[in-house]
């Protein structure tokens, strides 16, 4: 089993989705003679799948990650999904469910990885009638037949569809029911790090939490210090409010000083603290240099912020 195999199974393994590395493990008992130490031991666990997801980590960790081809690994997962998709078809809104997969893999911040993350948000759309179900399954095809990112959500269509009194209409009573459904932090990713500091954006639920948020628009400071438009978005990361003294302890050294809005410069734990594109790149040196707790995922994150968009904005509680 190579190394990205391997990566591909423990992922699938994690979100409940079995039945490919049940096969392909009972494939490998057959053909191998003599057995590998990866089939063996994980032949030897007794079905224990927490036992299985460790060999398999202990495994894909014994290389290093610059060499595992992650564009492989997509492809597997991808492959999974599409032909899990073509025998069930009415199974759509659980599939998309499993798909925050792609937060485990590390890679969630990059595409195609970020896109297969957002497919629940975007599947979310649909109910909400924010988003015709044809646009959703155009992405949803091809990023899971070639890799293709497609946003069914871009601006000018965002703007088009919520730009009329019923459709946000529509809007506000959806995200109002959405509301009285209470989410665990990290529910659907069971087997990240039950400790982790940092949290992706969808897995929230009420206000008690700090933002990270990228800043997607080009536009003098006066303006990007305007309050952002949208609070909580699904690429954003999250930090609970009971992990705030670990945050800061980590942190604060790099957060300090700021873009305001009253022009201080002053970090504010409650109000709109805004990092440009430069400073961005700066704070994402001086943390690969000192590795702070959990930087292993803040760090992608903030190498987004500074490559593709405009910087990014913490946004206090």
């Amino acid at each position: 089993m190579t190394v990205e195999r391997a990566y591909y199974h423990k992922l699938m393994l994690e979100v409940g989705l079995t039945e490919r590395f049940d096969a392909e493990l009972d494939e490998l008992l057959e053909q191998e003679d003599p057995l590998s130490e990866l089939t063996l031991a994980l032949s030897t666990c007794g079905g224990d799948r927490n036992e299985q997801i460790h060999i398999l980590n202990e495994f894909v960790l014994s290389v290093p990650k610059e060499q595992i081809d992650k564009d492989a690994v997509f492809s597997l997962v991808a492959e999974d999904f599409r032909a899990r998709y073509e025998q069930s078809p009415e199974a759509l809104e659980q599939l998309t469910r499993k798909m925050g997969v792609a937060w485990l893999s590390g890679w969630w911040t990059e595409d195609p990885w970020n896109a297969l993350y957002l497919m629940s948000d975007w599947y979310d759309d649909i109910e909400a009638r924010l988003l015709p179900r044809g646009a959703f399954l155009e992405s949803f095809r091809k990023l899971l037949s070639s890799g293709e990112v497609f946003d069914p959500l871009d601006a000018q269509r965002r703007k088009l569809q919520q730009n009329t009194l019923p459709a946000r209409i529509r809007s506000f009573f959806f995200k109002r029911r959405r509301r009285k459904i209470r989410r665990e932090p990290g529910e659907g990713l069971a087997n990240a790090r039950p400790n982790a500091l940092f949290l992706p954006g969808r897995v929230r639920w009420g206000t008690a939490w700090f933002e990270f948020q990228y800043c997607k628009t080009e536009a003098p400071l006066k303006k990007l210090l305007d309050h952002p438009q949208q609070h909580w978005m699904p690429d954003s990361l999250i930090v609970y409010i009971d992990d705030q003294e670990r945050l800061m302890e980590a942190y604060l050294p790099f957060l300090e000083h700021p873009e305001s809005p009253d022009g201080s410069s002053t970090f504010c734990y409650y109000g709109i603290n805004y990092y440009t594109k430069d400073r961005t790149s700066q704070m994402l040196e001086q943390i690969k240099a000192t590795k702070p707790e959990d930087c292993d995922i803040l760090i992608p994150w903030l190498e987004k912020a500074a490559a593709k968009y405009n910087g990014f904005y913490f946004l206090g509680i």
